[in-house]
């Protein structure tokens, strides 16, 4: 039986204002696997490296557009999961899956710039404004997605 994203978003914001931490968490994952389901990547499949292969095909930009609204809303749930930590260790973890997010959004917004001439340099910027976050992270969360962002770089100077 197939997920029903809608429903499932409606029943987890309802709970945002009693069990917020619970439906935060809910929300996250459901907003990423969204974003999955739409571009047809396994929940399995690294979601950087998936976003990228993606973006290098003929994508539908239907689909690119809502699964990139869809990770940036999973970027802010994870935000909001950073401020719980309660050490260093799930700071960490939790500002490297933003940092996750945010290249699979860069490849996203890098296609919709490639394919689409209306939304071209919106996109584009998007992408290298997220790039340089990523670079930028001063704890060095973005040091895995080096190579990825340096690939996306030359792509988007094409």
């Amino acid at each position: 039986m197939p997920r029903d994203f809608p429903a499932e978003e409606q029943a987890l914001r309802a709970e945002l204002g009693s069990v917020r931490w619970q439906a935060v968490y809910g929300l996250r994952q459901l907003e990423e696997d969204w974003a999955r389901h739409l571009l047809d990547i396994g929940q399995d499949e690294d979601l950087a490296k998936a976003m990228r292969k993606k973006a290098k095909t003929a994508i539908d930009l239907a689909a690119a557009e809502q699964a990139a609204r869809h990770l940036a809303e999973a970027e802010q749930w994870q935000w909001e999961i950073g401020s719980y930590a309660t050490g260093s260790g799930e700071g960490l973890r939790s500002m490297g899956e933003v940092r996750t997010l945010q290249v699979a959004r860069a490849w996203l917004a890098a296609a919709l710039s490639r394919a689409d001439e209306r939304q071209s340099e919106a996109q584009s910027t998007l992408a290298r404004s997220l790039m340089t976050e990523v670079e930028s992270d001063s704890n060095g969360m973005g040091k895995p997605y080096a190579a990825l962002i340096r690939e996306l770089r030359r792509w988007l100077d094409e």
